[in-house]
């Protein structure tokens, strides 16, 4: 049965722009001394805009043409019948790789029955008996061409949105780099917690949520690169592409302080702030967006794309929902976390990473009912190293499994060595990233940990971040049910600034909910904190749970704990930095009291 592929199938103006380039691309060999042949099909193609035509006299000059990078899209050879020597020459032709990807229909003024067995054998398209019925060489040269381009809009284009795909952008991209005169920018945005919102309300609001924010950026880009624009540039495919799950790039007009680029920018933070309505929700894009100009960053299409990516990951690192340009500084700063992550590497095989417990008082005796593990790095040559420097790296490079271990066991150790030498028993708390539950077998970690160690499993208190409770979703559900079997207690860590921490403490078995420092900071001053700190505070007795407040500095935050939340554990520098373990020994040997610093 005969099938004929659209042509048009749909798409914005850029499809529709690139595919009557493809079509201009589209070349017929035709290999036929008749001219009326060469006129008939020279007129279908220029009238249906299918492609071009081009007769050749000399079976040598396909095989340069179709060796070379101009490989046309459809062969029609006129032959004699079986016995015609082109045959054989086009049984040869078609050993090569090259000829395999044409499309090959074969002419002949007999009965074109004796040539159908060939065909099938070399895998031809068609055999076509003359003289030529127009319509059937017209629905010949629509299955042949329409075929290709709907395949090559295949290959550009992405499916969900419309909107051109990484491969079709990259190669605009690299084109129109080679001819503007002018400045422009190369954005790469980067939607934040996508995964969350996609696994959380589904795939369904998910793709609807890509196809609404995909609408949003056309919208803009349309404007800011409209015809006028477009012709600047010397390109007429608009510059928009989403180029990753949940990622898009596009080119935009200037550089930084253009007016032009300036009223994009504008409208762009605008557009981040609007809600979108989806199924009766109401969402918010938070995106980091990373920027690059040429040529000012680079004047080749992959180095550009390179520098964006940068820009990006320095938005995603700076806590999202930003946008940051290309720093050549960052290359330096790249370097730098290479470096550091090489002596990272040095530095666990040559112990040179310690923990410092910082302890945990009870608001109403402070006396110490615990203490908290703290890993710090003392570099050989850079000194004290805090873990927000090189925990993120540790991550990425997947040591952070090794350094979990390590603190792990070295913590346990510790907690059982002070036991043993007759002070109070204290719980030992411990952080577990989302990566390190990623990387390795928590669960048999830390019954290792327990076992070798000796110490009871009820001191032994896991601090648990809701980036693992979210990105891990079942998973994680699963792993806190089995910690939960080795008779260890479980906190909540940052409690108050996720997305669904009420849900958690009702369905997942934790002990403990940690009360975010950003609370506590706005105590003194904001009623609206105090307001939220005293209902987690009833949350907690209602469910239970101890509550710990952290981070406590200042006097006049520990003076309103005691007005507003006498019941909390209390954790900060204003009572005790963390200590070295021989440190914190010999501040529990002389005192297990610990009275906050108040200024003289």
């Amino acid at each position: 049965m005969n099938f004929e592929v659209p042509l048009s199938i749909g798409g914005n103006a850029a499809n529709r722009s690139e595919d009557a380039l493809i079509q201009k691309q589209n070349t017929v060999l035709l290999f036929d001394a008749d001219p009326a042949v060469g006129k008939l099909v020279s007129g279908l193609l220029e009238a249906h805009r299918l492609g071009t035509l081009c007769v050749i006299q000399h079976p040598r000059e396909a095989e340069e043409i179709i060796e070379s990078e101009r490989t046309p899209s459809l062969l029609l050879v006129h032959l004699d019948g079986p016995e015609d020597p082109r045959l054989n020459w086009l049984r040869e032709q078609l050993k090569n790789a090259a000829w395999q990807r044409l499309s090959v229909i074969l002419l002949t003024a007999g009965d074109p029955r004796p040539l159908w067995r060939e065909a099938l054998a070399l895998n031809l398209t068609d055999v076509l008996a003359k003289p030529l019925d127009e319509s059937a060489l017209l629905l010949k040269l629509r299955q042949c061409l329409g075929l290709r381009i709907y395949r090559d809009r295949l290959l550009r284009q992405d499916l969900l949105t419309g909107l051109t795909n990484h491969t079709g952008f990259m190669r605009r991209l690299e084109s129109v780099l080679r001819s503007t005169p002018r400045a422009c920018t190369l954005m790469l945005l980067d939607l934040d917690r996508f995964r969350q919102l996609n696994d959380g309300l589904g795939h369904a609001i998910g793709d609807a949520f890509l196809k609404a924010v995909s609408q949003r950026l056309d919208d803009l880009v349309s404007r800011h690169t409209g015809p006028e624009r477009r012709r600047r540039l010397r390109t007429t495919s608009p510059w928009l592409a989403r180029t990753g799950a949940d990622r898009f790039m596009a080119l935009l007009p200037g550089r930084p302080g253009d007016p032009e680029h300036t009223a994009c920018m504008d409208e762009l933070q605008r557009i981040m702030g609007l809600p979108l309505h989806i199924e009766g929700k109401e969402l918010f894009i938070s995106a980091s967006v990373g920027m690059a100009v040429f040529p000012d960053h680079a004047t080749d299409h992959t180095q550009l794309t390179r520098h964006a990516e940068q820009a990006m990951a320095l938005a995603k690192r700076r806590g999202g929902h930003r946008i940051e340009y290309f720093d050549p500084t960052q290359k330096q700063a790249r370097l730098d976390a290479l470096t550091l992550e090489n002596h990272l590497r040095h530095a666990i095989r040559h112990q040179e990473l310690r923990l410092f417990y910082q302890p945990k008082i009870c608001s109403r005796t402070l006396q110490i009912t615990g203490v908290e593990a703290l890993i710090r790095w003392h570099h050989r040559e850079l000194g004290l190293i805090l873990p927000e420097h090189f925990v993120p790296i540790a991550e990425r490079s997947g040591l952070i499994a090794d350094i979990g271990a390590w603190a792990l066991n070295e913590a346990c150790r510790q907690a059982r060595a002070w036991l043993d030498e007759g002070l109070p028993p204290l719980k030992m708390a411990v952080n577990v990233s989302a990566a390190q539950t990623q990387r390795g077998n928590l669960v048999d970690t830390v019954r290792q940990a327990l076992h070798d160690s000796g110490l009871p499993p009820e001191q032994l208190i896991l601090e648990l971040t809701e980036t693992l409770l979210i990105e891990s979703g079942d998973q994680a559900r699963c792993l806190i049910t089995q910690l939960k079997q080795l008779g260890l207690k479980l906190s909540l860590d940052d409690f108050g600034t996720g997305y669904s921490s009420l849900t958690y403490l009702h369905t997942l078995p934790f002990d403990e909910i940690k009360i975010d420092r950003s609370f506590i900071q706005g105590l003194p001053q904001q009623a609206v904190s105090r307001a939220i700190v005293n209902a987690i505070l009833a949350l907690a007795q209602g469910l239970r749970l101890e509550a710990v407040a952290e981070g406590i500095e200042r006097p006049d935050e520990f003076a309103c704990i005691q007005q507003n939340l006498p019941d909390c554990t209390l954790q900060g520098n204003l009572f005790c930095p963390p200590l070295s373990a021989a440190d914190l020994r010999a501040r529990l040997h002389a005192n297990t009291r610990f009275q906050p610093a108040l200024p003289a």
